[in-house]
């Protein structure tokens, strides 16, 4: 018996002394990675920078960018970025931040449709915050080691229109993006295209494969158009953009819509009902058969030996 208590001691000892050991191992592991860890200045710092797109891509304009905080101090800005241009990336506190962009030398930001989209992750996550046919996005609300980039795309959206679009907009039917517009005029329009972005930074593909005819070209009557994007990904968001083409080919790029879809179920419960059951016996009602039915079954056997 003492020898016993002894072991059981013993094999105590060992598992205390291993558990201990597997802690001091894994706290070293962390110490190790959090110095790993690049440095940032301050404590819970995000890192925040502004990139410049531009559509067309061989587009020449140069815009002003710039970041304030919520006190209006400027936090980052360059002036003359073209195509691909940035910030840079800055490192600054937890908050609310504004980006805006201007124009720069010889750019005048009329001519375009700016589209301001920040994401996390280094552009890549989450949206943080966005807004269309704007020169400012206020309020962006960032976290502790967040990673935003925010995406500048400017539109060249010249020549003046010679089409007044009264709507476009973008829905989904049964899961499928549509798309519907109506014009109050179209004075020297030859027909329209259709792009989709899987964001609304930029448009990444056309979706018409040939020019969408002007019902009334020439005249100052209107007409209403609908599309039905049947190769958009099932779900997520789509955003798409409305291009007018005119007589002497040249375009103009509408501000972009977005929209939303699920896949639909497969299947759609119309009716359903559920019919009682009998309840199935418990062994307490079993029990009271059996007493019931037992003198029974005792009598019937012995009556048959009698017989015998």
């Amino acid at each position: 018996m003492k020898r016993s208590s002894q072991l059981f001691s013993a094999f105590l000892l060992v598992i205390t002394l291993s558990f201990l050991t597997t802690q001091s191992v894994l706290a070293r592991a962390e110490r190790q990675a959090d110095q790993a860890q690049p440095a940032r200045s301050g404590e819970g710092n995000l890192w925040l920078d502004v990139q410049i797109a531009l559509f067309p891509l061989d587009d020449p304009g140069l815009f002003d960018l710039a970041v304030t905080d919520q006190e209006g101090n400027v936090i980052a800005s360059a002036a003359d970025l073209g195509q691909g241009g940035t910030l840079g990336g800055q490192s600054v506190p937890p908050g609310l931040y504004n980006v805006t962009v201007d124009a720069g030398a010889s750019t005048l930001l009329g001519l375009y449709i700016s589209v301001i989209e920040c994401r996390d992750e280094n552009g890549q996550g989450a949206l943080v915050a966005s807004c269309s046919n704007c020169t400012t996005l206020a309020d962006i609300s960032v976290a502790s080691d967040a990673t935003v980039v925010c995406t500048v795309t400017n539109i060249n959206a010249q020549p003046p229109l010679a089409v007044t679009v009264a709507q476009f907009d973008a829905t989904c039917e049964h899961g499928t993006p549509l798309l519907t517009w109506t014009t109050n005029q179209e004075i020297d329009i030859q027909g329209f295209n259709l792009y989709r972005g899987a964001s609304l930074a930029q448009p990444d593909v056309q979706i018409n494969p040939d020019l969408i005819p002007a019902a009334a070209p020439g005249s100052t009557q209107g007409a209403t158009y609908a599309w039905t994007d049947l190769s958009a990904a099932p779900e997520g968001l789509h955003g798409y953009w409305l291009e007018v083409i005119n007589l002497d080919g040249s375009s103009s790029l509408l501000p972009p819509v977005s929209t939303t879809c699920l896949t639909p179920t497969a299947v759609t419960v119309t009716n359903l009902e559920a019919a009682a059951l009998a309840p199935a016996a418990t062994g307490g009602q079993w029990a009271v058969f059996a007493l019931l039915t037992g003198p029974a079954v005792v009598a019937l056997w012995r009556w048959q030996r009698r017989m015998r």
